[in-house]
């Protein structure tokens, strides 16, 4: 069954699957999506197990997804700052930030007791989708809500895109994006999406998704390794390399002279935790006639820096009065290479402490065009990759 169909499908069911549709015997709107969650197990480990007129929480939401997904283990947990190790949606909140299901919080806080609004909620249907590699659609033809209005602007698309797959309908003409879901639309949403056969991703798309896990998250999925060419081993000397250049690189702008290789493993650790914060996607891709590829990306860029520069003042104030200006000129060189470790230090710990609130900034456009290799692999222009990473962490502010 193509995806043309399934979605044909999925939209009729979603047009009587509303809130006051009832069937003759009274059998609930929600009926299907609840046993379809009570027989996938989709609701297991939820902690307050499946009960349809609950507001859905963001808890809730991820621990389906990751039932759904089939409860894989994050290869990098990440922690936040209000789940405890021990919280019963520890594990799919940690999967759901590796995923890039989840927008940054500049606190690191998941805000798993919340409720989740219908805008919120498709949002995270939507970035679900773009992984799954489902180009995107618009409102089927002649449907037309009455408060299109109240969508917020970072919701527009993704309700958009929600609706035209059937995830969300209307109720009386209105999609109501900023009511609370219940657990019984979750538990549709799931049912609808299930039923959703994603089209043949463009190798293109594959690449460049694999290419940015491989690059900045150190996960090198198969699919990619066959495309780029290169054996895991290879992949992993190329992330320990951007590692490495991004310590360089650290070096260079806060003025360390004499740098070691202990600095640089410190800084790569450091870099391998900022660069699990960061959040893409694969948002499109298109072929030329020629047959040139172009796959546009949404990058969040990473605030590291900039928090850190907002502390450096205050962190770095002893090493300032240790060493004003008249005795650094005075200095023997022997002298000056043991302040400037001291400096490096000094800035090493100080950017490790701030690496865990790392958040996202504002998310921009990049576009990338991948070419095929006569060998049936794809690359892409070292000077592109090059304008990506000076974009992933925010050195200099603009504007």
């Amino acid at each position: 069954m193509n995806w043309r169909r399934t979605l044909a499908l999925a939209l009729a069911a979603a047009l009587t699957l509303t809130p006051i549709a009832q069937c003759a015997e009274e059998v609930p709107w929600y009926a299907e999506g609840e046993n379809f969650v009570r027989r996938e197990g989709l609701m297991n480990g939820v902690e307050e197990g499946f009960a349809p007129q609950t507001p859905a929480t963001r808890a809730a939401v991820f621990q389906a997804l990751w039932n759904m997904a089939g409860r894989p283990y994050p290869a990098k947990p990440f922690f936040y700052s209000d789940v405890p190790a021990d919280a019963w949606y520890a594990t799919a909140a940690a999967w759901a930030k590796e995923q890039g299901l989840i927008a940054g919080d500049h606190d690191r806080a998941f805000r798993g007791d919340a409720v989740i609004t219908r805008a919120e909620l498709s949002v995270v249907f939507e970035r679900y989708l773009l992984q799954k590699g489902f180009p995107r659609v618009g409102l089927p033809a002649g449907t037309v809500f009455t408060d299109m209005t109240e969508i917020p602007d970072w919701a527009y698309d993704g309700m958009l895109m929600c609706a035209g797959y059937g995830l969300i309908s209307g109720h009386e003409g209105a999609v109501m994006p900023n009511a609370g879901a219940s657990q019984a639309e979750l538990a549709t949403m799931l049912m609808l999406l299930s039923q959703l056969v994603p089209p043949c991703r463009p190798e293109a798309e594959t690449y460049i998704e694999g290419l940015l896990r491989a690059s900045y998250l150190g996960q090198f999925d198969p699919a990619y390794l066959k495309l780029s060419g290169l054996s895991e081993a290879g992949a992993k000397r190329a992330y320990d390399k951007r590692l490495r250049e991004a310590a360089d690189y650290f070096l260079l702008i806060y003025n360390v002279e004499y740098p070691t290789e202990e600095m640089r493993a410190a800084l790569m650790e450091i870099y391998a935790q900022v660069y699990s914060h960061l959040e893409f996607q694969v948002v499109s891709s298109a072929e030329a006639e020629d047959g040139a590829w172009s796959v546009r990306l949404s990058v969040s860029p990473l605030n590291i820096i900039r928090i850190t520069d907002a502390a450096l003042g205050a962190a770095m104030k002893p090493f300032y009065e240790k060493y004003p200006l008249e005795l650094q000129l005075a200095m023997t060189d022997r002298e000056y290479r043991a302040m400037d470790k001291e400096w490096a230090q000094g800035l090493i710990a100080l950017f490790r402490d701030k690496a865990p609130i790392t958040g996202s900034l504002e998310p921009r456009t990049v576009l990338l065009q991948p070419q095929p290799t006569s060998q049936g692999s794809w690359t892409v222009d070292e000077t592109a990759l090059a304008e990506l990473d000076r974009l992933i962490i925010e050195y200099f502010p603009q504007g």
